[in-house]
């Protein structure tokens, strides 16, 4: 499991993603994962066969439902969210149709005894469409949208489904692996019921004749309006040589000691040797204040940025400044440093003579 916080301007979003390559193979609801809802007449365990051949992380999360109980799983990283996006790779292997073959992608689930509440957008569900929402308050499901001209899954093929819900806007689409994600989604509603954060997951269902067995390639969530990734996400770099000021042959920057220099180092555990870095100076942490400086740097090389004594967001003082190193949307901690600035010109008081008057 990957979860990195990253920021688009000045909003902080979240990403998560699983190919479910950091599990070992064997049977059980692998950690990172919690059972929702209806917890019995399921199985659960992490895969390498089985399954149709190309799973991207080599391993897959296996669920097979012998009831037509509905049996959520919820991933843990993302603890509780309202708007949220999924975006899952999965298949089918079962011979199940129509009625009892229900996959679904589930938000703002409620955590309790049985099904609770939450919205699920189901990209198998036979009983009322090829595609469907269904939200539960308070146990009670209402079926409020399908898509009946959608094929219905084959068997042993990969699809991908994304889902998504922003406020009471609901969306769904589901297309064949290999395809182009189609531009318009499949099904869209607007509901207002169940607007609290909740936990994300899954929700699939069997039939007491049959079991329901599917297989989940990768599952990815993005939150507060953030795309759900369909790959792993970068791992965050880290500064490694913490930041620090030369002034050359002075004691702070000003108009005739301009710029000073400042050193880091920063690495990425992916890669080295290439300007892949970006980083940003800016005058307060957690991406907020003024930009003051930014730039690209290359992995385990020490980097110097010049700072002008004009440059914006830089006052008169002693002021900490923020360093914080990207790779794409992910980025290292900030670490912070003080910059010492004097633009004022010494004023000159009155001047006086010893002996007064001066005896020539």
């Amino acid at each position: 499991m990957e979860a990195w916080r990253h920021v688009v301007g000045r909003a902080v979003v979240t990403q998560y993603f699983t190919d479910f390559s950091e599990h070992s193979v064997g049977s059980g609801l692998p950690s990172g994962w919690t059972a929702r809802w209806e917890t019995s007449n399921v199985t659960y365990s992490v895969a390498s066969t089985g399954m149709p051949s190309g799973p991207i992380g080599g391993k897959c999360l296996r669920i097979l439902k012998s009831t037509s109980h509905h049996t959520g799983v919820s991933f843990d990283a993302v603890g509780s969210a309202a708007d949220v996006e999924i975006l899952v790779r999965w298949c089918r292997t079962s011979t199940l149709n129509g009625h009892w073959l229900w996959f679904g992608l589930a938000t703002r689930g409620v955590a309790g005894t049985g099904i609770t509440s939450g919205h699920v957008g189901f990209a198998s569900h036979g009983a009322f469409g090829t595609a469907s929402h269904v939200k539960w308050v308070s146990a009670a499901s209402t079926n409020t949208a399908n898509n009946s001209t959608m094929p219905f899954p084959s068997m042993n093929t990969w699809y991908w489904s994304r889902f998504r819900i922003n406020g009471s806007s609901i969306s769904l689409k589901r297309w064949l692996d290999g395809n182009p994600e189609p531009e318009s989604y499949h099904l869209t509603v607007t509901d207002s019921d169940v607007p609290a954060a909740g936990w994300a997951g899954l929700v699939v269902s069997g039939a007491v004749s049959g079991v329901g067995d599917f297989y989940v390639d990768t599952f990815g969530v993005g939150t507060g309006g953030d795309p759900a990734p369909s790959a792993a996400l970068n791992t965050a770099p880290t500064i490694t040589v913490a930041p620090t000021v030369s002034y050359g042959s002075l004691t702070r920057l000003g108009p005739n000691n301009s710029p000073a220099v400042v050193s880091f180092t920063a690495t990425d555990a992916e890669q080295t040797g290439a300007d892949e870095l970006s980083y940003t100076i800016r005058t307060a942490t957690a991406g907020g204040g003024t930009l003051v400086g930014s730039g690209t740097c290359t992995s385990g090389a020490s980097k110097n940025h010049n700072i002008a004594n004009a440059d914006a967001g830089l006052v008169d003082g002693s002021q900490t400044l923020y360093l914080r190193v990207f790779d794409g949307w992910s980025y290292s901690a900030d670490l912070s440093f003080t910059l010492l600035l004097d633009t004022t010109a010494p004023t000159v008081g009155a001047i006086t003579h010893s002996p007064n008057p001066v005896v020539p």
